[in-house]
């Protein structure tokens, strides 16, 4: 990981910050492969750069969305309005200073995320609860899965799995016990394979990516591409776990000619706007449903 942050520079990698290119990567998977129907978007209702822009349009928006930065990594703001009434003022400054470079391209060095466009999104929130029932996170490597990761963001816990489903155990204090199960173990084998198939094609330009995917109600929900994954930096109590991921990976000719590095540079290009911005005489035609739906148009 540590020799992507510091040599890979390729058009490939440069996009895979920017949230709002992944969605339009994905976007684009989905109207040419019809095995993807099964994966859902999040529809984005803003994008901008001052949230009092987005408060002059909170009549538009729904009671429950999430605002996030487009170009940085844990930031967000779980919006629910059904709760009490929403302080914009307080919201505002809070997420109009993720406008700013932060630490992942001052610090750790990931490059993208200083490529990514700096906006604000505002968008669709999955999952009843706080959270979705599964946050699940595949290390795929050439194109095909070796780990996954159900991620609980709410209690900061981990399940690991090998591609077969197996339960491991990294060492690490977050990880639950091997034995407990949880709402991904009790998913068919058939679902399982189709959450497999759908990260393997999201990720199959690249030698690795991480794809994160949702799980609420037994659907899946595309969250997003993840090229630092732990900046390569975590800490395995049992070595062998790490040393499983590193074994898979097959590093780039980065002086390989990559006949789409346009269509990579493309994804960057121009300020989307969300859904509400639009109006619904310009939505287009969403691949999940064939209603209109306005996912952003990079």
């Amino acid at each position: 990981m540590q020799w992507r942050i510091i040599n890979d520079r390729r058009p490939l990698i440069e996009w895979t910050s920017d949230k709002l290119a992944q969605l339009e990567y994905v976007s684009r998977l989905k109207t040419q492969n019809r095995s993807l129907e099964a994966l859902r978007l999040p529809e984005v209702y803003w994008v901008g750069k001052n949230l009092r822009e987005l408060e002059a349009l909170s009549t538009q928006l729904p009671q429950r969305f999430v605002i996030k930065p487009n170009h940085s990594s844990g930031r967000y703001l779980l919006i629910d309005q059904l709760k009490g009434a929403l302080d914009w003022g307080q919201v505002a400054e809070s997420a109009n200073r993720w406008i700013a470079p932060d630490e992942e391209e001052l610090v750790f060095g990931h490059w993208p995320y200083g490529k990514a466009r700096h906006l604000l999104v505002a968008q669709e929130r999955i999952g009843r609860n706080s959270f979705p029932e599964s946050e699940m996170r595949g290390w795929i490597f050439g194109g095909t899965l070796k780990q996954v990761t159900r991620f609980e963001p709410a209690r900061r816990a981990a399940s690991n799995y090998d591609h077969r489903f197996v339960r491991l155990d990294s060492g690490r204090v977050i990880d639950r016990p091997v034995d407990e199960l949880n709402h991904f173990d009790r998913l068919s084998k058939a679902r399982k394979e189709m959450l497999v198939h759908l990260m393997e094609q999201i990720a199959a330009p690249f030698d690795h990516m991480r794809v994160d995917i949702f799980v609420d109600d037994d659907c899946f929900w595309f969250n997003e591409l993840s090229p630092f994954a732990l900046s390569g930096l975590a800490h395995y109590p049992d070595y062998r776990f790490d040393l499983e991921r590193g074994s898979h990976w097959r590093l780039p000719q980065l002086g390989s000619l990559d006949q789409s590095a346009a269509e990579w540079k493309q994804l960057l290009e121009g300020e989307p706007l969300g859904t509400i911005q639009r109006g619904a005489s310009s939505t287009y035609t969403n691949p999940d449903s064939g209603s209109p739906k306005g996912l952003p148009n990079a």
